[in-house]
């Protein structure tokens, strides 16, 4: 029978003895004490690699938890300010539509900056009630005949 050994030296009396691998191992990860040839108490008080590594992973997946919650919370902030801004554009469409017949998107767009055209098109065809139309220099929104009928 073959049994792989691992050197130790007492932390007491420095004397150097054997024992076998799967001990050594054992007493890494489970610090328990263990007795050199003299009866000297001896243990390994540092943490075993196992155990850094389960604190490692546990360090990683706080952060990764934290990061969910940034990211919700981002994306709860995000949604909130999409509605903010739908209502705001409808508000500003019912101003303007008080007094136009039409308006130029692109004017929506600039009045509502940062707001790109395509995402000012986006936000009026969310609204509803409105129709947007290619014109003669851009885009125009009307308002929708079938929706104003109705009221």
């Amino acid at each position: 029978m073959d049994v792989e050994m691992k050197v130790i030296q007492c932390a007491a009396c420095a004397m150097a003895f054997a024992v076998p691998s799967a001990f050594k191992d054992a007493r890494l990860e489970d610090h328990k004490e263990f007795f050199c040839p003299a009866g000297h108490q001896n243990f390994y008080p540092g943490k075993s690699d196992v155990e850094k590594l389960q604190e490692k992973l546990k360090a990683r997946e706080r952060e990764l938890e934290m990061k969910l919650h940034l990211l919700e919370q981002a994306r709860k902030e995000k949604n909130a300010y999409a509605k903010a801004r739908v209502e705001m554009v409808k508000e500003y469409l019912k101003e303007q539509f008080a007094k136009l017949d039409a308006l130029e998107l692109r004017a929506v767009a600039e009045h509502f900056r940062p707001l790109k055209i395509y995402d000012a098109m986006s936000v009026v065809r969310l609204i509803g009630g409105y129709d947007v139309k290619r014109g003669k220099n851009g885009f125009v929104i009307t308002k929708n005949k079938k929706k104003k009928e109705n009221q």
